[in-house]
C-alpha cells in the first residue's frame, strides 16, 4: 500500500514538475485589418435552379394540399406533403 502511494506522489510531480511556465507577456495578438477594394462590383451569374421538399406538422405528420411559394412560384403538397 505505501508502495503505491509512494508510486502515485512521484508520478504527481512528474506530471506537474514539468510543466512550462508560460510568460502572459509572450503571447503577442496582432489585430486582422480588412483589405477594402474601392469599386468593386462582382459579376452576377444567373443560375437555374429546382427546389424539392417536404411540409410536415410538429409530430413528423405530411401536410397535404399546403402552399408553398418560392419567389413568384406558388407550389401545393401533394397526400404525403411532398413539393417539386
Amino acid at each position: 500500500m505505501k508502495n503505491l502511494i509512494l508510486f502515485t506522489l512521484i508520478f504527481a510531480f512528474v506530471l506537474t514538475g514539468c510543466r512550462k511556465e508560460i510568460d502572459v507577456q509572450e503571447i503577442v495578438s496582432t489585430p486582422h485589418t480588412p483589405i477594402f477594394i474601392n469599386n468593386y462590383t462582382p459579376e452576377v451569374l444567373n443560375v437555374t435552379a429546382s427546389v424539392i421538399g417536404e411540409v410536415v406538422n410538429e409530430f413528423g405528420e405530411p401536410i397535404a394540399d399546403a402552399t408553398v411559394t418560392l419567389g413568384s412560384t406558388v407550389l401545393t403538397t401533394n397526400t404525403f406533403g411532398f413539393f417539386k
